[in-house]
């Protein structure tokens, strides 16, 4: 009963998110993406009872999952990824109204935060087809059970944590490599808080949540000890770490063919588990690299947060000053000089782990440090920036109970530039990409009456990304693109040698001749001709 009140209070939320998401149904029913691909083409797989095959290192199963029902019953691949995407959004808002309140935000503050929540999300949704939002919903789970004012006490809630982790994990591997370092940091701050009778039960809780989580995942890492032969929580940190100056680089940028990882793979990239890389070799080079990365990931983490809000850097800014402003006992006015110093220091350091405002940001922090060390981008950050408009609400309360505020006008106006400035990047993403994907449907229907049976070999000279979903949409198999750009006698070996059944050319406007095959459509409209290969 108190869970259907809760929807209730929350209800014209979610209505709200519900409707505004409708037109982007029909806008974004065309996109897909190399990831989703892989996510769709696991799915079949589980379906098909093909589960060595669907048991894959780099991409987390919690996605292949929850499509397996939508599939099953025949829903369109993007359709069944943005329903799941649209639930896991609708209760991100029910978790972000609690986590709310938890802090101690009015409803004024609380509600304009969750209405700028709305177009975050929908921008979430929409824009990418990737677990990361499913990621932000059990973690955003977590955080609000840990942040409960039960959880000390309570023996059910560190059992409930400890499944959100390892749903986490599930979604991807950072998963739980956030969440046991965020939980350790959660869980050293309980410690100092709580009196020496709640320690021990602190300590218990800490333990149980971290056995569920480890207990449940190791069922996942020993089916993958059991594929791969090796011990590991996954192959994504791995090769993003090793794609680097001494690396050919990421799949889709390297030229040459490359064999599938499994007869039913869509192309190379369904597991780039296999995908044999140079090692890595500490040197001056690596780690100069690694240093320009860091940085380089550092700035473009918080371009990230100021395209989600012009007010980002700042937020964070004022919910650190005001804890250091609140974090000085007042005992300690009557001291002067250095004594001061030292004391407003020691309070400072101590409010780090009693203040659990500083917990929700170090959070917040933890989570995009781990991302800098490799690969940053806005589609990554979803928990992060749900964090952020917690703080943010925190700020707002703090700054609506200042005198400055009493005028309703003004507030109104305040509150509404507050939105402004959350709203307006997401909008004109999605006005902008709206009906990403359509042309590569025209493309297919131009060209699919060549391609009469299903799992034909394909490959390109140029476009990867491109030929990857017209591929996708032929029901074909995509080896890549060629060593050469350009027809000629390096080519044609490596179209047979891979046994390629149509060759897709782009780019080029003149007839070209190509030992082996035939051409057997022209597509000006796209600069496409398509070759297939003459039987002997």
């Amino acid at each position: 009963m108190e869970g259907c009140s809760f929807v209730k209070r929350n209800y014209i939320y979610l209505l709200i998110y519900l409707i505004a998401s409708i037109p982007f149904l029909f806008l974004y029913r065309f996109q897909t993406t190399p990831d989703y691909i892989s996510y769709v083409s696991i799915a079949e797989k589980c379906l098909a009872g093909d589960f060595h095959n669907a048991v894959n290192a780099y991409w987390g199963p919690m996605f292949s999952w929850l499509l397996m029902p939508f599939i099953y019953f025949n829903c369109p691949p993007v359709l069944a990824g943005k329903f799941i995407l649209l639930i896991a959004g609708a209760v991100i808002i029910l978790l972000t109204s609690s986590l709310l309140k938890n802090f101690g935000v009015a409803k004024k503050a609380r509600s304009i935060s969750l209405l700028s929540l709305i177009p975050v999300l929908l921008y979430y949704v929409f824009m990418f087809m990737s677990p990361d939002l499913l990621l932000a919903m059990f973690l955003l789970a977590a955080t609000v059970l840990m942040f409960s004012d039960k959880y000390k006490k309570s023996k059910i809630y560190p059992i409930y944590i400890g499944i959100l982790g390892a749903l986490s994990y599930f979604c991807k591997q950072y998963g739980l490599l956030f969440f046991v370092i965020n939980f350790f940091v959660f869980s050293f701050c309980q410690l100092i808080q709580v009196s020496k009778a709640e320690k021990l039960r602190v300590a218990i809780n800490g333990c149980v949540v971290l056995a569920i989580t480890l207990v449940i995942s190791f069922g996942w890492i020993y089916a993958l000890h059991a594929k791969y032969d090796t011990w590991m929580i996954g192959s994504a940190g791995q090769y993003n770490l090793a794609v680097g100056p001494e690396s050919s680089g990421q799949i889709h940028r390297i030229n040459g063919l490359i064999e599938l990882p499994n007869e039913s793979a869509v192309s190379a990239w369904e597991d780039p588990t296999y995908y044999k890389y140079e090692p890595r070799y500490l040197s001056m080079k690596t780690m100069a690299y690694f240093v320009s990365l860091v940085l380089k990931n550092m700035f473009t983490t918080v371009a990230a947060f100021q395209s989600i809000s012009a007010l980002s850097i700042a937020i964070i800014i004022c919910f650190f000053l005001m804890q250091v402003c609140t974090c000085n006992d007042s005992e300690n006015g009557h001291k002067n000089g250095v004594v001061k110093f030292l004391f407003d220091l020691l309070g400072f350091v101590k409010s780090l782990f009693t203040n659990k405002d500083w917990s929700i940001l170090f959070s917040l922090i933890i989570f995009v440090a781990g991302y800098m060390l490799v690969r940053a981008d806005i589609r990554f950050i979803s928990f992060a920036v749900v964090l952020l408009i917690v703080i943010g609400g925190v700020c707002l309360q703090k700054v609506l109970d200042t005198n400055f505020f009493a005028d309703k006008f003004r507030t109104q106006l305040f509150l509404l530039i507050y939105f402004i400035t959350f709203a307006c990047f997401p909008a004109v993403e999605l006005i902008n990409n709206a009906n990403y994907g359509k042309w590569h449907y025209r493309v297919t229907d131009s060209i699919q009456e060549n391609f009469k049976q299903s799992g034909l070999r394909i490959a390109s000279n140029l476009n990867w990304h491109d030929t990857l979903y017209i591929v996708d949409h032929l029901n074909g198999k995509y080896l890549g693109k060629t060593k050469s750009p350009d027809v000629n006698e390096e080519l044609i070996q490596e179209l047979t040698k891979f046994n390629i059944e149509f060759f897709l050319l782009w780019g080029t406007e003149a007839v070209v001749d190509i030992s082996g095959y035939i051409l057997v459509d022209d597509e000006p409209t796209y600069n496409l001709k398509v070759y297939k290969r003459v039987l002997q």
